[in-house]
């Protein structure tokens, strides 16, 4: 219902199925600490078997443009603002080469990278 407030409490045995299937699933890789410039950086390759994916900006400041299967510049990606998450999961995560760049300036530019394969 709109507007409602659900207070904690135990998951509905069809709900907690689904996400036990999925935890199962999936195997989240270590994450990794990146500071890219505005030239493009490789992030990560082509992975077919990605199914989860978490780009974090760190940056109190400074945009980064990410960009799958091509180089990333500004302007050219999608944009994860300052402080900013981008996340992604299932069948219709990209699973081509991620890459990312920051918008302007020589900033070191902290994100952090997570990504979930298949097991």
């Amino acid at each position: 219902m709109a507007g409602e407030c659900l207070a904690p409490g135990p998951k509905p045995a069809a709900t907690a199925a689904i996400e036990a299937g999925r935890s199962h699933s999936l195997r989240w890789g270590a994450a990794q600490r990146l500071t890219p410039t505005t030239k493009n950086s490789l992030v990560s390759a082509a992975n077919a078997r990605r199914r989860g994916l978490i780009l974090q900006n760190l940056s109190p400041l400074m945009p980064v443009f990410v960009n799958f299967g091509g180089s990333a510049a500004a302007g050219a990606g999608i944009l994860i603002p300052a402080f900013g998450t981008l996340t992604w999961s299932g069948d219709d995560v990209p699973t081509e080469s991620v890459n990312i760049a920051i918008a302007s300036g020589n900033a070191l530019v902290p994100v952090i990278f997570l990504e979930a394969e298949l097991r």
